[in-house]
Parts: structure tokens; C-alpha cells; sequence
């Protein structure tokens, strides 16, 4: 490329000047939008992730953002200006529509893996008498009498009802520790 007697830069051999401030032609300037397989509506396969629960979240997040995608490129592929009651606003509202959905399934997630126990739960009740009773066979198995277990296992009961509060309080500031 050179640079012509009026200061136009030229191209190639016909040398003929590039005007920057004449309008594009027709499709020059404007994003390429693409269609087929990558920008398909996904809302089925999120709705069906979402249904399963054993689904990664992770998983779904990727389909909302291709789905995010597909919108942008829908918008790209219209007009500049959108109608107010048309497709723009159409595709404006399931934009926002697929946010509040990603930021629903983000907190769902981190929901899923803060650690919750209930010690005043029926789970929690069930785990540990099984657990005192695993240990009153275990001291049993070792040689001990019935007697001395259960000799054992009061002691046990009364550190627990001792140590309640104190554990409570403990188990208290590991979660506010997170």
C-alpha cells in the first residue's frame, strides 16, 4: 500500500484511493451472525437438567450461557434500531429472563454445598445412637462385660450432656468461619 498525491491510501496495483468517511456498503461493518447447530434454543435441555438432580450445575450454567448466546445473535441479526413491541423486546425479556435463571441455579449451587447439620434433627438423632450403640458393641467385643459397657457408655452420656452447649457454640463458629 502507498499513499497517493492527495493523501488517500492506496491499494494494490490499480492504486485507486479508499475514501474513510464514505458509508459502508451493504453487510460491510456489521457482525457476522451465525445459525445451525451452536445457536439452537437449549430451554428444553436446561428445563430437563434442571428436572434431574443428579445434574452437574456447572452443566446447566454452560446451556444458559449458550442459550444467552443464541439471543445475542438473534439480536445482532436484526435490525439496529429495535421496536419497542417487536422481536427486540422480545429477546431483551428472555435475556433477562435467562440472568435471573443463571443467577438462581449459581445459588442453588452454593446452597448445595454449604456444610448444614441439624443436631436437633431426626437424622442427626438416628446417626448418633447408632454410633453409641457401634461403640457399646466395640467395647463388648473387647472383653468387657455388659456392666462395665454401659458403665462406659453413662459416662459417655453424661460428657455429651456436659459438653452440649460448648458444642454448640463450636460447631457455630465453623460456620461463621466460611
Amino acid at each position: 500500500m502507498g499513499v497517493s498525491e492527495k493523501g488517500f491510501q492506496v491499494s494494490g496495483e490499480q492504486g485507486s484511493p479508499v475514501d474513510w468517511t464514505a458509508p459502508l456498503a451493504a453487510g460491510e461493518g456489521k457482525p457476522e451472525v451465525r445459525s445451525g447447530e451452536l445457536f439452537k434454543s437449549r430451554m428444553q435441555d436446561i428445563l430437563d437438567a434442571m428436572e434431574d438432580a443428579n445434574y452437574n450445575p456447572s452443566e446447566i450454567l454452560k446451556l444458559i450461557a449458550l442459550e444467552q448466546a443464541a439471543v445475542v445473535n438473534q439480536m445482532s441479526s436484526q435490525k439496529t434500531e429495535f421496536s419497542i413491541g417487536g422481536q427486540g423486546k422480545r429477546l431483551d425479556t428472555k435475556m433477562k429472563a435467562l440472568t435471573e435463571l443463571r443467577k438462581t441455579v449459581q445459588e442453588a449451587e452454593e446452597l448445595s454445598k454449604k456444610d448444614i447439620l441439624n443436631i436437633d434433627g431426626p437424622k442427626f438423632e438416628f446417626v448418633f445412637n447408632l454410633l453409641c450403640e457401634w461403640m457399646a458393641e466395640s467395647v463388648i467385643s473387647n472383653g468387657l462385660t455388659p456392666e462395665q459397657a454401659n458403665n462406659i457408655m453413662k459416662t459417655f452420656r453424661d460428657k455429651v450432656t456436659t459438653g452440649e452447649i460448648q458444642m454448640r457454640k463450636d460447631v457455630e463458629k465453623l460456620d461463621s468461619n466460611r
